[in-house]
């Protein structure tokens, strides 16, 4: 019976960290994406997980982690607006307000 018992209790461990990893590689995607578009607007202060950034906001979307919200305000941006940025296929909100 223990024996089972810890079977399961594995099985169930395993599964979960299948959908940690695949939950991180989905974050990992949108924030390679975000990289791209700080390194074209050359903005410094990237992190490597940017749910943690004060300017993203992440939410829970399908049991995955994705990012939703976008503030570049303040940036003194300039050019064109990356084509890429379409890839954050949850972005809904985008806060360019006084990048210039």
């Amino acid at each position: 019976m223990k024996q089972i018992i810890f079977g399961l209790v594995f099985i169930l461990l395993v599964n979960q960290y299948i959908l940690l990893i695949d939950a991180t590689t989905v974050l990992i995607r949108d924030c390679e994406i975000l990289k791209g578009i700080y390194d074209s607007y050359k903005i410094k202060n990237f992190q490597s997980n940017c749910c943690n950034m004060s300017n993203v906001n992440c939410e829970i979307i399908n049991k995955e982690p994705r990012m939703t919200e976008l503030n570049l305000k303040g940036n003194n941006l300039n050019g064109e607006i990356p084509t890429y940025l379409s890839k954050l296929t949850h972005l809904e909100e985008i806060n360019y307000l006084f990048s210039y």
